[in-house]
């Protein structure tokens, strides 16, 4: 769908506080760093978001270290948020649309660049009920792809979840979502979260699994 938008923002930072210290182009979390660009400069990270009404609308977008912080399309009452990375290293896709035919809101073409030291698990959610969706990550050096979902040809997506651990390296991470092409249908919440579990709750899982373990000899 091309949509001509009647204004453009783009939104550039030099910098970001993260976890009391300051990094000129990433955000770090637990075992994963997030990078305004790949590891050779090859490419910016970036995130689109577009919000329409029946006659007009509106297009964000966050290039580079801006890709890392939160932005918001809106137009009449439909409205595309995307949180930035978070406190835990995770970030949030969420919609809100009114029951009125022409609205629509979407975020593609999306890429982000994140490097793993040691080990991490990550998740990934998508919400059923979307028009389309597509989610991939792969790494960066190898190109091997560790997860390739997408869902758009019934135009009603299913819910999907995926959780892995990443061993080191550094992951390119590319994400869509819509909502549904009818538009006359009210949509409000999350369309896409992905999560980094923090280092305690890591640590709280192995002491469990530890327990467990003496427990059964």
């Amino acid at each position: 769908m091309n949509m001509q938008s009647n204004h453009m923002k783009t939104r550039t930072v030099a910098a970001i506080l993260v976890g009391g210290s300051l990094a000129v182009t990433s955000s770090a979390s637990a075992g994963l760093t997030w990078m305004a660009s790949a590891s050779d400069a090859s490419m910016d990270s970036g995130i689109q978001l577009y919000a329409s009404s029946t006659t007009k609308s509106d297009f964000v977008q966050l290039v580079g270290a801006s890709a890392l912080t939160a932005g918001t399309a809106t137009m009449g009452a439909s409205t595309i948020s995307y949180t930035g990375i978070d406190a835990q290293g995770g970030w949030a896709l969420s919609g809100s649309l009114p029951n009125v035919e022409g609205s629509h809101v979407r975020s593609d073409n999306n890429t982000l660049f994140f490097e793993v030291t040691g080990q991490q698990q990550v998740s990934f959610w998508s919400a059923a009920g979307l028009g389309s969706m597509q989610f991939r990550i792969m790494n960066w050096n190898t190109l091997e792809t560790l997860v390739d979902h997408y869902d758009f040809e019934l135009d009603n997506t299913a819910a999907f979840d995926w959780t892995q651990t990443l061993e080191a390296g550094v992951y390119v991470m590319q994400f869509n979502a819509a909502s549904r092409s009818e538009g006359d249908i009210a949509f409000s919440g999350d369309m896409m979260t992905f999560t980094v579990p923090a280092p305690g709750a890591l640590a709280l899982v192995g002491a469990a699994g530890l327990v467990g373990a003496r427990r059964r000899r």
